[in-house]
């Protein structure tokens, strides 16, 4: 399965996170991991071009932190709001392979 968690804090996105492999198939051929690594880096990538990011790509996971003097840029909310449709989507066509979870962080 592959967790997914969407962080906000004060209604804002800053924060992504996945990790695992969704076992959908085998490597090579899983539709449910392609799917999700396809949206979650053009995502990152697409941030990185506007805005400051961390991000690490390591062992499975993909994280991407987007510096706090940039969450309220309208492009950096609108790039997480299309991560979150994507995302959903899949989740709702896998739901046994996808786990979406959102965060409220406390300012």
């Amino acid at each position: 399965m592959v967790n997914i968690v969407l962080y906000k804090k004060d209604g804002l996105y800053f924060k992504y996170e996945a990790l695992g492999h969704a076992n959908y198939d085998v490597y090579g051929k899983d539709i449910v991991c392609a799917g999700i690594s396809a949206i979650a880096q053009t995502i990152m990538m697409g941030l990185d071009e506007i805005s400051s990011i961390n991000h690490d790509l390591s062992g499975g996971k993909i994280e991407v932190i987007v510096q706090d003097e940039d969450i309220a840029r309208e492009g950096v909310q609108a790039l997480f709001k299309a991560f979150d449709l994507g995302i959903k989507a899949i989740e709702d066509e896998y739901p046994e392979y996808v786990k979406l979870k959102i965060v409220n962080k406390a300012p």
